[in-house]
């Protein structure tokens, strides 16, 4: 099956029955208590109004008290899909959305979710054989070497918007990957904990502490000429959410995403150059008028109708954090763009007074990698 075909099936054939509804106002450990029984995915409703979808990790992630947090505080909005739409409309709402999982509706009843991984799994299925590692990966990717302190590793995934980072000895041959959930996981909440007095006589690994204590080894690679059905399962086998591209001498070539492979489907049905906009949740957006989100995204496109005129695909990532400093009434803004074009990697970061300028400032600093 052509990755174009995968993209026009039904949502209606691949959805997921093991769901289960739970009240907006139900503590999470009735929550935990559903998942323990074998449930993948929580749709929240309060009465007969959905409000968000939740799982398991979101909970485990937040660190709130189980037995005194509701539902409605942790459900994630994520978009309806319904069962005629197809899978790219599907991986469109996924990546956009930064989301994993998504409920599915008949009508107003809902009948079922579908998920990242669904989408993974249509690919490997299909047995795609059009399209290899090299066509979707990030070629050169940011690296790191075993002695890199966690403390920098962390800042730098922080300033690129990255969430994997290759391991990398003095030949650039690879050694090992390191996650932002292994960071998080192995040294910030322990260390929390720690602070909290919930942690007695356990080696908790410092930021400071080189980062080869929490790489994962050996990572899972790829070569460049495995097709993209391949890379899918070897995701879904070994339940992670990247691939390491080397050649045969374990050099490091690229990296492929599970958001590279879902991208996939969209790709076959744009009939005309096609940008799409992801924010981060974790900044400004929220607090954004719809006019404003259009100023910004109407400088990109015509930004990019200059520069990446040859380019079937952009994908612009948008990182906004307001400061409290103020010139003038206008408000200091950072602005973090991540673009990828046809598989490569550009960043560029900047500053200014109003969110305008300080995204026209991030454009000109990304235009000045491209001269």
């Amino acid at each position: 099956m052509s990755l174009e075909e995968i993209a026009n099936c039904k949502v209606k054939n691949y959805l997921s029955k093991n769901f289960a509804r739970i009240k907006a106002e139900a503590k999470l450990s009735e929550a935990l208590g559903k998942f323990s029984r074998g449930i993948d995915t929580l749709v929240v409703f309060h009465r007969n109004r959905y409000i968000g979808i939740l799982t398991e990790t979101i909970i485990v992630r937040s660190r709130l008290d189980p037995t005194k947090t509701k539902c409605k505080s942790l459900a994630v909005k994520a978009p309806k899909v319904f069962v005629d739409d197809n899978l790219a409309e599907v991986a469109r709402l996924i990546i956009e959305n930064d989301i994993k999982n998504l409920p599915v509706f008949k009508g107003k009843s809902l009948v079922g979710t579908i998920s990242d991984k669904i989408l993974l799994a249509a690919i490997a299925k299909g047995n795609v054989r059009e399209t290899k590692a090299k066509d979707v990966m990030t070629a050169e990717p940011i690296s790191i070497t075993e002695d890199t302190p966690i403390r920098k590793a962390l800042s730098i995934m922080r300033k690129k918007n990255l969430s994997h980072l290759p391991v990398v000895d003095e030949k650039n041959r690879l050694v090992g990957i390191v996650t932002m959930h292994d960071i998080v996981v192995k040294s910030i909440h322990p260390l929390d904990r720690a602070k909290r007095g919930e942690i007695i006589a356990e080696k908790i690994p410092e930021l400071n502490t080189p980062i080869a204590n929490i790489m994962s080894y050996p990572p899972v690679v790829i070569s460049q000429e495995e097709y993209v059905g391949n890379a899918a399962r070897k995701m879904i086998v070994e339940d992670i959410s990247s691939l390491v591209v080397v050649n045969k001498r374990q050099k490091l070539k690229g990296i492929v995403t599970k958001k590279d492979l879902l991208q996939l489907l969209l790709k076959p049905l744009l009939k005309e150059r096609h940008i799409l906009f992801s924010y981060a949740k974790s900044g400004e957006i929220q607090h954004l008028s719809k006019i404003e989100l259009k100023q910004i995204e109407d400088r990109f496109t015509k930004f990019a109708n200059k520069l990446f005129a040859n380019s079937s695909y952009v994908h612009c990532f948008i990182f906004i954090k307001k400061h409290k400093e103020r010139h003038w009434k206008r408000a200091l803004y950072h602005v973090r763009l991540r673009v990828v074009v046809d598989g490569k990697l550009l960043v560029a970061h900047s500053n200014g007074y109003g969110l305008l300028n300080a995204f026209l400032n991030t454009l000109s600093s990304l235009r000045k990698q491209l001269e």
